[in-house]
């Protein structure tokens, strides 16, 4: 009988829980480990008010298409303890106007003559170029100088990074919902998008159009936290061994392979293969390699302010993306209004009295707390999300992590250079990390799949 097999997994969030039941196999032993005192990374969530959960990080979950992924997610995921949804709901508020049906930045709402310049100046586009050097040169050349000027520019340099995007590595403008702008009528909209290059520029005026094949999962009770909770249950019926609290101290090397890894604790772990979930720098103060090291100046800061209100929404947007660069908030998401059907809302207003959301700040600097969230709860009825006379019962605001560095040009070349030196150097790791510009979930999960996929046990 062959000797088991020890992998190990470093970070519990859901990349290393996915990486952990994807490694799991008969004849090998897998063992995730985990910092925090609980798995689930940014799908995290907490009952701070009644009966009311708000969730730290991540909401929605969404399929990725790949079978052996989404069973893994999903099999355990149905109606009776989901809303099953497909496009969602997303508002956007621009020119102190909310609009309940696109979460794209209505472009309209500026001055006529500044829109038809900026409209004029993509149409004029001939060639749009793959490789652009920075953030700045990748607008310019997708949205044009004037909308540049006008809308993006303010929100991203202005409003939360504080940091000119000429510096910015490109993709980043997908963090704040830019994927796409809304402009035109609905009708000239759909010909429109018609265009394939067109397509990837011009949103369509309702959220309900262009739907996706994907379907977009949500707890009905719980949050965002329930789905862990299940995967966490699926993990000691593998016979996945989870350690929590857990910190690794030190690394040991032999043959250019992770031998075994310290923790905190002072055991030791032999192992055979490590998925390194974190972020790839971390692992480099643990190795004999130099790296070329870069000094940070630019951070940025996120904040979540949790608010319950004693009246409905009067909106029925899931989330709501804020485009005014005058305002603190970046996005807000609207816990009761997440359902797939009329049904669930009636219950709710019949059966609950209260009316939860979470507003995200991302600030350029750290801001004290208690002065954010009076400014958060005034935009949310400046917005026009809750009525005059309705009532704020519950606040509670905290920081999303540290202080994270603003993705640079420089800062990102200087990781992607450490990237592929660990990787090209150390043959029993496989990163599922991210270089470049912010993915998606299923982005990332897809990137797991493929790298173990390729790996030989």
């Amino acid at each position: 009988m062959s000797k088991k097999k020890i992998n190990i997994v470093i970070g519990g969030g859901l990349a290393g829980i996915v990486s952990a039941l994807l490694l799991k196999k008969k004849n090998n032993e897998v063992i995730l480990i985990e910092q925090n005192k609980k798995i689930g990374g940014l799908f995290q969530s907490r009952k701070l008010y009644k009966n009311l959960f708000f969730d730290y990080g991540s909401h929605f979950i969404k399929e990725t298409g790949i079978p052996k992924i989404d069973k893994i997610i999903f099999s355990d995921l149905n109606n009776k303890n989901c809303h099953i949804l497909g496009n969602l709901k997303g508002g956007s508020y621009f020119k102190k106007k909310l609009d309940k049906h696109s979460p794209h930045c209505d472009t309209s709402l500026l001055n006529k003559k500044i829109y038809k310049k900026g409209i004029k100046e993509i149409l004029n586009f001939k060639n749009i170029k793959k490789n652009p050097k920075n953030l700045k040169e990748q607008i310019l050349n997708i949205y044009g100088s004037t909308f540049f000027k006008e809308i993006l520019n303010p929100i991203i340099n202005k409003k939360s990074f504080n940091c000119s995007l000429d510096k910015i590595e490109p993709n980043n403008h997908f963090f704040f919902g830019f994927s796409r702008i809304k402009a035109f009528d609905e009708k000239k909209s759909r010909i429109i998008k018609k265009n394939k290059k067109l397509n990837n520029i011009f949103s369509f005026h309702h959220y309900s159009e262009g739907e996706s094949g994907l379907k977009s999962y949500y707890p009905k009770r719980g949050g965002a936290g329930f789905i862990v909770n299940l995967l966490e249950k699926k993990l000691k019926l593998k016979g996945v061994k989870v350690l929590c609290n857990q910190k690794v101290e030190n690394i040991n090397f032999k043959s250019n392979s992770i031998d075994s890894v310290l923790l905190n604790n002072s055991s030791k772990i032999k192992c055979h293969k490590v998925v390194w979930t974190l972020n790839h720098n971390i692992l480099c103060k643990f190795t004999n390699l130099s790296f070329k090291k870069n000094k940070i100046k630019n951070f940025f800061h996120i904040s979540l302010h949790h608010l319950v209100f004693d009246r409905s929404f009067l909106t029925n947007n899931d989330y709501i993306s804020s485009y005014d660069p005058n305002q603190k908030i970046s996005r807000i998401t609207l816990y009761p209004n997440i359902y797939n059907d009329n049904k669930w809302i009636k219950n709710w207003k019949k059966n609950n009295k209260y009316f939860h959301l979470t507003a995200e700040v991302i600030s350029p600097k750290l801001e004290d707390l208690n002065t954010l969230q009076k400014k958060v709860i005034s935009e949310i009825y400046q917005m026009g999300v809750v009525s005059k006379n309705t009532k704020l019962k519950f606040k509670f605001s905290e920081r999303f992590g540290g202080k994270t560095p603003v993705p640079t040009v420089l800062n990102l070349s200087n990781s992607k250079n450490n990237f592929f030196k660990l990787k090209n150097t150390f043959k029993n790791v496989i990163f599922a990390g991210q270089i470049s510009a912010p993915k998606s979930t299923g982005q990332l999960l897809t990137n797991i799949y493929n790298e173990l996929n390729n790996e030989k046990n």
